[in-house]
Parts: structure tokens; C-alpha cells; sequence
């Protein structure tokens, strides 16, 4: 067959070629190219990809993500909220002085969470992104397997403490807090918690607040 036959056969049939050659590269990772880690409350087993090891694109994606949302103090959740706060006070009219007021103090709080270097939530997310329970595909994040994992995180955090869960030496949390003490861990453990905890009552003070006297007033998370 000359250059000239196999063009034409590529060019007529150059979809399906690439649709061939992509299914032939997919590759299934199994469980067993994994490192088991630890078993959960329930009897599940959990593994990690062992070192050396690149995270499938998926799970990298959503690894970056939540890394990247730990940096801001904030969630994408507890972001999403804030937003929806600041369109229901501009929807009460931009030109009142209590709406520059308001938006300013939201402001303020988005600005105070860049402070916050620990953020439980994403926490339990980071690593839950990076741990392969026993009965989903390791190349492929399911929101709702996540969700399911983090709720057993936090139950093995409610009977065995935070930071004995998170130091298990099989767990990969960022290396900034490697080198906490437990004490350090969990004052600051606490504080995220609460920190967390009071955004909400936060945010209706603002959005119930006529006037707004005295900068960091009405602010205090804490």
C-alpha cells in the first residue's frame, strides 16, 4: 500500500483511529500496584500510590484544587457563600451606605481567612482525594465516594483524635505541618474549627447590620 493509500485511509477514518489508539492506551490501575494504608471503622481498606507513583490526572486535578484552596483559608463551599452574601446585599440597592458598609466588612473577613494556614475541611478532602478506598477506581474521582470518605475521617478523628489520624505515617498531608507538636496541632485544629463554625452567624450579623461602626466590629470569628 503506497504513502499516498494509507493518507486517504487516515484521513477518512481519522476519528475512529484516534478513538482506537486512546482505549488502547487506557490502562485499568489495580489495587494491587497500590500500597494499603489502613482499615476503617467499618472494616474497609484504604491505599495510597506508592512513591514514585503519579496521581491519575483526575485526582491530581482535584488534589491542586483543594491545595490551592488551602492557600486562600477558605473552601469552595465557604467561598460560593460569601458571594451569594455579597449579591443579596448589593441586591438591596449599591447606592445606601449600609451596602459599601457591609461589603466592606465581607471583605474583611476574605482578607482574614488568608491568615488561616490550617482549614480542617480541606484537610479531610486533601488527603481523602489521595487515599483509594477498596471499592472505587483508582483513576477516577467520584464526588460522592470523596464525601463518603471524608464522613469516616471524621469519625476516626472523633474516636482517635485529630492528629494521631493525620500523623499515621501512611497519610499524605502537606509537609508545613509535619513538624507541628501535638499541642500546636491541635490548638490550631481548634481554632479552624471554630473559625469555620461561626462564618455563618458572621454573615447574617453583617447582612442584619444597619450601620457598621468601628473595623473589625462585628468580625470577630472567635
Amino acid at each position: 500500500m503506497t504513502i499516498p493509500e494509507l493518507k486517504s485511509i487516515w484521513q477518512e477514518n481519522k476519528a475512529d483511529f484516534i478513538k482506537f489508539y486512546s482505549q488502547e492506551q487506557r490502562s485499568i490501575l489495580p489495587l494491587s500496584k497500590l500500597e494499603q494504608t489502613f482499615i476503617d471503622l467499618d472494616g474497609v481498606s484504604y491505599y495510597r500510590f506508592p512513591q514514585g507513583m503519579s496521581l491519575p490526572l483526575e485526582r491530581l486535578g482535584e488534589l491542586q484544587g483543594f491545595a490551592t484552596w488551602m492557600s486562600s483559608g477558605i473552601s469552595g463551599e465557604e467561598f460560593d457563600s460569601i458571594i451569594l452574601t455579597m449579591n443579596e446585599i448589593l441586591s438591596n440597592g449599591i447606592k445606601k451606605p449600609e451596602t459599601a458598609a457591609q461589603m466592606g466588612a465581607l471583605i474583611h473577613v476574605m482578607k482574614e481567612r488568608r491568615s488561616m494556614i490550617f482549614h480542617t475541611e480541606l484537610m479531610y478532602n486533601y488527603v481523602a482525594v489521595q487515599m483509594i478506598r477498596e471499592d472505587e477506581s483508582p483513576e477516577v474521582y467520584n464526588n460522592e465516594i470523596q464525601l463518603e470518605k471524608v464522613a469516616m475521617f471524621k469519625r476516626m478523628v472523633k474516636e482517635g483524635g485529630s492528629y494521631f489520624f493525620f500523623h499515621k505515617p501512611q497519610l499524605p498531608i502537606p509537609t508545613t505541618f509535619l513538624a507541628l507538636t501535638e499541642q500546636e496541632w491541635v490548638v490550631l485544629w481548634e481554632e479552624s474549627e471554630l473559625i469555620q463554625k461561626n462564618l455563618k452567624p458572621i454573615m447574617d450579623l453583617i447582612l442584619r447590620a444597619k450601620k457598621y461602626s468601628g473595623k473589625g466590629k462585628i468580625l470577630q470569628s472567635n
